[in-house]
């Protein structure tokens, strides 16, 4: 199988005691801030991840900001001992701050490899005439 994944952004993943994922504060499309910038929050990801087998992953998490500011990095190890047709990953809270409305943009990497996809949130106000 191709190694895949999909990703939601989030306020919190709890983790119940029978493993149940609650995810909270799930972001559609946009993140709608109600303060004036810059505004620093804890960004969670919901990460789900098909394809990878057995034994030690390296995984990175790549956040680019609006108006191209320096990006976030989470990275990590999985060691797997089981071979899962997809792993449910939560990541986060990352603290960020936002400075500029528009694209918070993510990049996955596993094992050296970009996976294809890049998982844009919108950063939008709903205050008149805030950049």
């Amino acid at each position: 199988m191709a190694l895949d994944a999909d990703l939601i952004y989030c306020d919190d993943v709890r983790i119940e005691g029978n493993g149940k994922h609650l995810i909270i504060g799930v972001y559609q499309s946009d993140l709608i801030l109600n303060d004036p910038l810059p505004v620093a929050l804890g960004l969670t990801l919901y990460v789900r991840i098909w394809g990878l087998g057995v034994g030690r992953h390296a995984i990175e998490f790549k956040i680019d900001m609006p108006g191209g500011e320096e990006a976030k990095t989470d990275q990590g190890q999985l060691d797997l001992h089981l071979n899962v047709p997809m792993l449910s990953l939560p990541v986060g809270p990352i603290p960020v701050t936002i400075s500029k409305l528009g694209p918070i943009s993510t990049k996955i990497t596993i094992d050296g490899e970009l996976i294809h996809r890049e998982f844009l949130l919108n950063v939008v106000s709903n205050k008149p005439n805030a950049t």
